[in-house]
């Protein structure tokens, strides 16, 4: 019985280790962005205002993707603060999917919609400004301390469903000690200590993270939707409030505005987090747009099982489709000046 139970035990620890090499080495559903995105964070620089931002001029590679930014701290090629004569400024405004997370720069929705007005001759400069899991909140606070400052004529905003998620970090105009409650009843001894071990595990193997990933997707998922699912939640409290400012900041300084929600037309009747910021909108009569719906239906243009992002091809779809959209949105002269393609 002991040789049976040795025998077991060697196979069982021969089997674990075979399967993390295995997992480390073709990771098939990409489970490697989450070590990569916690890899991201740390590379990031706090701010007093609008939460943390990428070092300026930093060059480093994320997600297998050599990546720099510029003096602004932005991924793209550099620009001056003051808008050149005779050109149309467009500023989009959001997170990862903005970011271009896992796709070199010039295969991004940014790159590729500037590509496309230098091509036709066009006198539209394009500046993305993505910051990884930005928020409501920390995008308004950035394009007042200093967004607003490069003078766009038009400016995008790109919503994603976790921008309700408030920051720890950065200002807030709804308490902290309101948007972070603390738990009623500390957490038992044993309970810290068995999340200490998960956490250590998840942290240093392939293996517990695959097992974490699929418990949390397909066992304990299957209720909420995060946080803010309603419009008295402080959550949302805080997102619309820095919606509103933003709104208001536009139309002092002669901004256009428009909003993209990152869902297909189907996932806004479905998405109570992204329904809250359209039926908002609505009533703040801003124009308000969707995603393409094959990039958030097909899966082929995610880079992978794990990591919704858009791939290239998902980015190629999102630029002709903003293309489109967008054509009437900046003044004439620069839209109509040449016949489009």
């Amino acid at each position: 019985m002991l040789s049976l139970i040795r025998y077991l035990s060697y196979l069982i620890l021969v089997s674990v280790i075979a399967t993390e090499i295995l997992f480390r080495i073709f990771d098939p559903i990409g489970i490697s962005y989450i070590y990569e995105i916690k890899r991201y964070f740390k590379r990031t620089v706090p701010h007093e205002v609008f939460a943390y931002h990428h070092e300026p001029n930093l060059q480093d590679t994320f997600q297998g993707i050599q990546t720099s930014f510029n003096s602004h701290g932005f991924r793209g090629p550099e620009f001056s603060p003051a808008k050149p004569a005779d050109t149309s400024r467009i500023m989009i405004l959001g997170d990862s999917v903005v970011y271009g997370w896992g796709v070199r720069y010039e295969s991004t929705f940014p790159a590729l919609l500037q590509d496309a007005y230098d091509a036709s001759n066009e006198s539209i400069e394009v500046i993305p400004a993505g910051v990884c899991s930005w928020n409501t909140r920390t995008e308004y606070e950035f394009f007042r301390e200093i967004g607003s400052t490069y003078q766009p004529d038009l400016l995008v905003l790109v919503v994603v469903f976790n921008d309700i998620e408030p920051k720890k970090e950065g200002r807030t105009e709804v308490d902290k000690q309101v948007l972070f409650p603390k738990a009623d009843r500390p957490k038992s001894f044993l309970t810290n200590m068995l999340e200490d071990v998960r956490r250590f595990a998840v942290k240093h193997s392939y293996l517990f993270a695959y097992i974490r990933y699929f418990w949390t997707e397909y066992f304990k998922a299957g209720g909420g939707g995060g946080p803010g699912l309603s419009t008295e939640s402080p959550q949302w409290t805080d997102a619309r409030l820095a919606l509103d400012g933003l709104i208001r900041l536009s139309e002092k300084q002669g901004i256009s505005l428009v909003v993209y929600l990152w869902a297909s037309e189907s996932e806004l009747e479905t998405n109570p987090i992204l329904k809250l910021y359209a039926n908002h909108l609505k009533t703040r009569g801003i124009t308000t747009l969707t995603a393409p719906d094959a990039v958030r239906n097909d899966p082929a243009y995610r880079i992978s099982f794990v990591d919704g992002h858009p791939n290239p091809e998902g980015h190629k779809l999102i630029a002709q489709k903003m293309r489109n959209d967008l054509r009437t949105m900046l003044p004439a002269r620069d839209i109509n000046q040449v016949e489009q393609p």
